[in-house]
């Protein structure tokens, strides 16, 4: 179990910005159910956990959870960290690779890279999301990827009460860990950079407007819902307007 992984998607019907977000449709599939399928093809995710709330309206998603044979772990809406840190509690891998429900395109690869420089670089922590500094956010949004050792998510919960670490529930490692604890953020590989900027989370009805595109172009052609970054970057360099649908 030393180098094994469990992956988390924090997800919740309830999203200020875009409400119901995770099971807008692509195709015949919701954005949750196209996530977990595409993440199931990285060589490090074998066990899966969505870390949803209490709420009734969560309900659909331990549906979609069970439907599509994953864990899952009902706790605080607010309290995102405990809700994490109960997810894990029962669990027996090591490390932790930390997603999040309105990512759904999330790179199989970008995954594998992420976990592979984790288990080389020997740190405790290690993200792409430049510490949630968008300066040092290399990588395109919606390709977000933290990884920790499952220990130090429950240690933090048990010891801080901080409103905002209880939120984000990675805060903790880059703020007030920062010294305590060996933490890295990964650059982009060459294949994924591009000089635009592009945004492929799903956060706004616009974002929406721009993911279905994407998804459309490739299924249409292929029926495939496995297209990578790389895939992504080179339709979007050759189709720019696409980009303005969600600047």
């Amino acid at each position: 179990m030393k180098n094994k992984f469990v992956t988390t998607i924090e997800c919740r019907m309830t999203s200020t910005r875009l409400p119901g977000k995770v099971i807008l449709k692509f195709g015949n599939l919701t954005s949750l159910e196209v996530l977990i399928r595409r993440i199931k093809k990285s060589k490090f995710v074998n066990h899966i956990v969505l870390a949803t709330t209490t709420n009734s309206t969560d309900n659909v998603l331990v549906d979609i959870a069970k439907k599509n044979k994953i864990g899952f772990f009902r706790g605080s809406e607010l309290d995102v960290l405990g809700r994490l840190s109960g997810a894990l509690k029962n669990r027996e891998e090591k490390n932790v690779i930390q997603l999040t429900g309105d990512n759904p395109f999330i790179d199989p690869e970008v995954i594998d890279y992420m976990c592979d420089n984790f288990l080389k670089s020997r740190v405790d922590f290690l993200t792409n999301n430049g510490f949630m500094n968008i300066k040092n956010h290399f990588f395109p949004l919606g390709m977000d990827v933290s990884i920790f050792k499952r220990k130090d998510i429950i240690a933090i919960s048990g010891i801080t009460n901080d409103s905002e670490d209880r939120e984000h529930p990675t805060l903790f490692f880059y703020r007030s860990g920062k010294n305590k604890l060996k933490i890295k953020n990964m650059n982009v590989l060459k294949k994924w950079k591009k000089s635009f900027i592009t945004r492929l989370t799903l956060d706004t009805k616009k974002d929406y407007l721009l993911l279905k595109e994407i998804f459309n172009h490739f299924n249409k052609k292929k029926k495939n819902i496995y297209f990578n970054l790389q895939e992504i970057m080179k339709f979007l360099d050759a189709n720019k307007k696409i980009i303005n649908l969600n600047r």
